[in-house]
């Protein structure tokens, strides 16, 4: 079988909305992939949204969708090397279920230095934050914990009312209260007093809280203004 039909195979099998690299067929010579993924495009059976990545596009009455930019951006900055992006801004807010606001701009955070891409007509603003410790994480445990280190520039919901949501999905999910007080201990000062007084409020025990109380400094002050909804902020500097 000649590459150009074997990669057809390999697309046609594949859901409609995927991207397509030419990572995707690492054991085949490029120059040959380059041409075959070109020739598709040419033909319609791909649309190329960039150089190097072209995107299977799904056809409803309405035409032909478009590549997600968040997921063409994900696939640039994997270009060199394994990219950990995740939405940024509002789009972690609203993952995070913190907001109904839908993102009016795309944003996204990496572990890739990049200050801006644009993808089709839409610009979108990288913020290089060190996202190492959360590799494995969901895309919902990454989201509340972006929103975390923003807690007071969310849309439509005030400080307050963040933490009271925030307190009602980690006190009736357990382990996913671990993994957040284990993920906090890799963030700002400021996060890792938010998640500690939340896990202390919602009788947390284990080694992880103790060691997030030593890590901060006993004499730096926090001013969230969410002590009023969340009784042990005192005990961990925040005013």
């Amino acid at each position: 079988m000649n590459i150009a039909k074997h990669i057809r195979i390999q697309i046609d099998k594949g859901s409609s909305g995927q991207l397509w690299t030419y990572k995707d067929f690492h054991n085949l010579p490029v120059i040959p992939v380059a041409k075959a993924l070109s020739r598709l495009a040419k033909q319609g059976v791909l649309l190329r949204v960039r150089k190097g990545i072209y995107f299977k596009p799904k056809k409803t009455v309405l035409g032909s969708t478009a590549a997600d930019p968040l997921l063409v951006a994900n696939a640039v900055l994997s270009h060199k090397k394994k990219a950990h992006t995740y939405a940024g801004g509002t789009g972690a807010f609203y993952n995070a279920r913190l907001t109904t606001q839908v993102p009016a701009t795309a944003a996204i955070i990496s572990d890739v230095p990049h200050r801006h891409l644009k993808i089709g007509n839409t610009d979108i603003q990288v913020v290089y934050r060190k996202l190492s410790h959360m590799k494995d994480a969901s895309l919902n445990d990454v989201s509340l914990v972006l929103s975390l280190r923003a807690i007071n520039k969310i849309p439509d919901t005030s400080a307050s009312d963040a933490v009271l949501k925030i307190l009602n999905m980690l006190g009736t999910d357990r382990d996913r209260l671990d993994r957040v007080v284990g993920f906090a201990s890799y963030e700002p000062p400021r996060v890792k007093a938010l998640v500690g007084a939340m896990a202390q409020q919602l009788k947390y025990k284990g080694d992880k809280l103790a060691k997030l109380k030593k890590s901060l400094n006993p004499l730096t002050k926090y001013k969230l203004q969410i002590s009023h909804v969340l009784p042990t902020a005192p005990d961990w500097n925040i005013l």
